[in-house]
């Protein structure tokens, strides 16, 4: 089938005039390549996904059409001023690539008004037409690179109302959407199915505001109107005046939008227990702030601020509704503003670099190193460049700016094999080929070797039968006894024995549930093939370091709670050989009193000599324990695995709501532990700093590597005591020895906080000392 053919033909079907495919049993005239139709399967009528993509097709044109009109019908009480001539009708407007299920549909929205709304809201929907229809069926296509299918769009019109019931005359306008996502785009513009289909849907509750209100704009409605009235006030710009494109000259009317769409994106974002950051979603957040930033200096000529004042109007707006606002609106606005000055610190220098290297464009195209130069030294989000480079007439050269970040990466690479990764298409090939997940759950056996079988090696663009020496490859077996980097714990390393050769793994990864071990042969004459056995040997030296730092990271999840409050959310860990890295969210510095309480804790817990259990349980079950702990906004797979420390998995589902299973360390986790705690021998609290509002890191350490920090804070803590007995010029010499030793040692927070108070109390006395002599040498030098 001629996927492209599809998305330049697209002919309309009429109730009247077209069949069902699955009842006619023959194929849409779409299909006019009869020869090249087998190339893409999963689209023939007759194909199971076909066939299943239709039928969620009728389901949720079913559930639109009469969910819509319900709602719209009661919430516009138009029975009030016509009583049973007139309610919101429905009718299939028009059908391509198609789907004639309009008869069943009306008789089941009929049915379905009838139970919930009596036989005359039911009876009347039948006899009119017009407010609220659908359009099935044409071939979405996203860009050039995206997701493509079948569309279902939800539209409205206000055409038959009348003044009568306070409402304007307008146009038709979409309300809710489906996309059916079958195939994607290539970059040169072909078409090939999606490795897995599924579902976008959405509905605006602007939108449903705006037919209610009778408004053409969504910002026309009461949603925003209050909100531009906060930012003229803040800015000191003129009114808005609701023009776009070419009328909006100045572009005042389009910062307008930007930046109340945006303080509302962020209040309920950030209220949501997320954060402006570096990476992934957070970074979202980052990038469209910075966005507003620069609208509001730029074009709204506001001071620096501006933008965490309209907390309060999103808040007075939405607050009612969503309580959580209200609750964390201080919060919010302090993050915002803390983000907000941070960019306002680049943002003007990051502004007359873009102008400077925007004047030595020739012709219209802006330099991907300039745009990189913006992204990684002024923290311009690339999209953001892109916009003000649109202004001028201009575009960014983005492969240029990809290859100046792909090259920064490279750099900045330290784990060898970090250069390939296995994309949907590859996870999709190795479904075609038979190719299962693999099964790691050897993992949580140690100190064993496990054998196992190549089942497909990979260089970062195609599979190969075979690999030999020379050459970085990821090799995916049937089974394994790799850890593969994931949940904040590093990766396992270690080496694939085979006859013909041993495989060095540096770097273990997961990809849609595949394990990729990436590495290459430790000899020249090194060969694996596709189907060969291997044994996996991991190097359990490095792995008893890790299990300790992780199971450790659990315990201080426990004790953050315990001594700062349940307000504590993790918000991120690096679990590696030498030290483990917990992020949390908690509004300022922790006292050194409480992280003396913290590291009390977990050493106790060591000390206890706990049992440490896991053990796979249904999401709902885990989830259902008291004071089981998770991260925010992870997906975690059902079944899940639970770990928790002194208590038996089992005992916790035998009872989930008991109050006791609030003083014990319960998680999800998918990581290797330790079996008891005392195999974690000490515990080393190091550091404790901010990195982002509201989000602070702690460093700590195990094992003997905690030993030797607490051993070295015992040697400090001689040397200030003995410090303390010197006077004169070597105590002098003395303290500012101890002050810079005590400032870099990994040594306990607390105890570091202790020294550093009694060094400050032996600068004092020094100083008392220098000020002592100096009095001397002036009355010496007064006396005749």
């Amino acid at each position: 089938m001629n996927l492209q053919k599809i998305h330049n033909h697209q002919p309309s079907f009429s109730l009247n005039s077209y069949t069902h495919p699955l009842v006619s049993g023959t194929k849409p005239s779409l299909w006019t390549n009869e020869e090249k139709e087998e190339e893409f399967e999963d689209l023939a009528p007759n194909s199971v996904v076909y066939q299943k993509t239709l039928r969620l097709v009728e389901c949720s044109m079913f559930a639109a059409v009469a969910g819509l009109t319900y709602f719209l019908s009661n919430s516009l009480a138009i029975e009030n001023y016509f009583g049973c001539f007139f309610s919101l009708p429905i009718v299939i407007s028009s059908m391509r690539w198609g789907v004639a299920a309009g008869r069943k549909t009306m008789v089941a929205t009929t049915m379905l008004l009838f139970v919930l709304s009596g036989p005359v809201k039911a009876s009347t929907y039948l006899l009119l037409h017009g407010l609220v229809g659908l359009t099935m069926g044409s071939l979405w296509r996203g860009s050039s690179n995206g997701c493509h299918g079948i569309t279902l769009n939800v539209h409205a019109s206000i055409t038959y109302m009348l003044t009568a019931i306070g409402l304007n005359t307008i146009p038709s306008m979409d309300l809710m959407y489906a996309i059916f996502g079958i195939v994607t785009g290539k970059s040169d513009g072909s078409l090939k199915s999606l490795p897995a289909k599924h579902v976008d849907t959405g509905m605006g509750f602007e939108r449903l505001t705006s037919i209610l209100q009778g408004k053409m704009s969504n910002y026309d409605t009461d949603v925003f109107v209050p909100i531009f009235d906060a930012i003229q006030l803040a800015t000191g710009a003129r009114p808005y005046s609701g023009k776009v494109g070419s009328d909006d000259a100045d572009n005042v009317d389009m910062a307008y939008r930007v930046v109340a769409d945006h303080i509302r994106t962020l209040s309920f974002a950030i209220a949501d227990g997320s954060c402006p950051g570096n990476e992934g979603r957070e970074y979202v957040l980052r990038r469209i702030l910075r966005r507003v930033v620069r609208y509001g200096s730029e074009v709204l000529k506001a001071q620096g601020g501006f933008f965490n004042s309209l907390v309060n109007i999103v808040v007075k707006v939405m607050g009612d509704v969503f309580p959580e606002l209200k609750q964390h609106e201080a919060h919010i606005r302090d993050i915002i503003a803390e983000e907000e000055a941070s960019f306002g610190k680049t943002l003007l220098k990051g502004i007359e670099k873009f102008k400077k290297a925007a004047q030595e464009v020739q012709g219209k195209i802006l330099n991907g190193q300039d745009a990189f130069v913006l992204w990684d030294t002024y923290g311009f989000p690339l999209d953001l460049t892109q916009l003000m480079a649109e202004e001028r007439g201009l575009i960014v050269d983005v492969q240029g700016f990809n290859a100046a970040m792909d090259e920064a990466r490279q750099r900045s690479r330290s784990q060898a094999g970090g250069t390939i990764v296995m994309d949907a298409d590859a996870t999709s090939a190795l479904h075609k080929r038979g190719v299962g997940p693999t099964d790691d759950v050897f993992k949580f056996t140690w100190f064993q070797d496990h054998g196992s079988v190549i089942k497909a090696i990979y260089s970062g663009s195609e599979f190969l039968e075979s690999a030999s020496a020379g050459n970085e490859v990821g090799i995916v077996l049937e089974t394994t006894s790799f850890y593969a980097e994931q949940g904040g714990q590093i990766f396992d390393t270690g080496s694939l024995e085979g006859t013909s050769g041993s495989f060095q793994v540096c770097n273990v990864q997961i990809y849609g549930g595949f394990i990729l071990h990436l590495g290459s042969f430790t000899e020249s004459s090194g060969r694996f093939s596709v189907g060969d056995k291997v044994i996996c040997k991991v190097d359990y030296d490095r792995h008893k370091l890790i299990a300790p730092n992780h199971t450790c990271t659990h315990m201080l999840n426990f004790a953050l709670r315990e001594v700062l409050g349940n307000h504590v959310d993790q918000k991120g860990s690096i679990v590696l050989p030498e030290k483990l890295r917990y992020d949390f969210s908690h509004g300022k510095p922790v006292h050194p009193d409480h992280l003396r309480k913290i590291e009390s804790i977990v050493n106790e817990q060591i000390d206890a000599e706990l049992d440490v259990f896991s053990k796979e349980a249904s999401l709902a079950d885990a989830k259902s324990i008291n004071g089981l702990r998770a991260v925010f906004g992870e997906v975690y797979p059902d079944p899940v695995r639970v770990v928790s420390i002194g208590r038996k998995v089992e005992d916790l589902l035998a009872d989930p709501g008991k109050e006791e299973w609030l003083s014990i360390s319960a998680e999800l986790c998918g990581g290797t532990h330790i079996t008891n705690t005392r195999e974690a021998k000490a515990f080393a609290l190091l550091f404790e700093e901010g990195i982002a509002k509201g989000i602070r890191i702690i460093t700590a350490v195990t094992t003997d590597v905690a030993f030797k920090a607490i051993e070295l804070a015992r040697s400090l803590e001689q040397e200030v005591g003995d410090a303390s007995k010197t006077e004169g010029s070597s105590l002098e010499k003395k303290v500012a020895s101890l002050r810079s030793r005590v400032d870099a040692a990994a040594i306990p927070a607390a105890r570091k906080a202790d020294l550093r108070a009694k060094i400050s109390l032996l600068l004092d006395q020094v100083r008392k000392a220098q000020k002592k002599i100096a009095e001397e040498n002036i009355q010496k030098a007064v006396i005749p």
